[in-house]
């Protein structure tokens, strides 16, 4: 399973992750734009977000093994 943080989620994230089992954790520090997204997302199972990051129904369709978005923030859309 693939996962994949954005916009600089703290590092015990990716720490927790791998002591579930998660090893395929990439980590990038900032928002992607959505074509960025849609191809960054195509074979993510688990989506970590911040409040800059727009997971709309475009991106949603070009992530057929998608899972999980966890919001890490007090903020969402």
């Amino acid at each position: 399973m693939k996962v994949l943080l954005l916009e600089g989620i703290n590092p015990s994230a990716v720490e927790e992750f791998n002591l579930a089992g998660y090893k395929n954790v990439e980590v990038l520090p900032k928002a992607l734009s959505e074509k960025d997204l849609i191809n960054a997302i195509t074979d993510v199972h688990i989506l970590g977000i911040r409040s800059k990051s727009n997971v709309t129904q475009k991106v949603l369709e070009k992530a057929p093994k998608l899972y999980a978005v966890g919001c890490f923030c007090i903020g969402t859309n």
